[in-house]
């Protein structure tokens, strides 16, 4: 009777142990977890948004942003933006961009001042009102 008693109570505590928590994620490098191509889908300045890439008579707009991890650093990324237009040469802008963790992504620091964030695969910089979209 003991050994059934021990068999049932066993059973009990295995059944009662919830099978739906996941194991939380492990923590990534900030650096490695928003590296990647991302593409512009908008730009919006001084109040107009533009979604891209954008074509009307003959023009059509598009960019990409670049991150890179900067090696042996884990907060520090190497960021290059370009702007991509018909019949003009391609504009770029790199610079060393900082990561740090957020409550829902990460947030991106230039100097010291923070420059954007990334949630998920969308990156977002934020220079006044003018603002860009572009999702991984």
């Amino acid at each position: 009777m003991k050994h059934l008693f021990c068999f049932i109570f066993s059973l009990l505590l295995l059944a009662s142990c919830s099978k739906d928590k996941t194991d939380d994620p492990v923590p990534k490098i900030p650096a490695e977890a928003i590296a990647g191509l991302y593409t512009m889908t908008a730009i919006t300045s001084n109040g107009t948004t533009i979604a891209l890439p954008f074509a009307a008579n003959g023009v059509a707009i598009s960019g990409t942003i670049n991150v890179s991890v900067v090696t042996g650093k884990q907060d520090e990324t190497n960021m290059t933006v370009t702007l991509k237009v018909t019949g003009m040469s391609d504009t770029s802008d790199s610079g060393l961009v900082q990561v740090k963790a957020a409550s829902t992504g990460y947030e991106l620091f230039e100097n010291g001042q923070k420059l954007g964030t990334v949630v998920g695969n969308t990156l977002t910089i934020t220079d006044g009102s003018d603002v860009i979209v572009a999702k991984k």
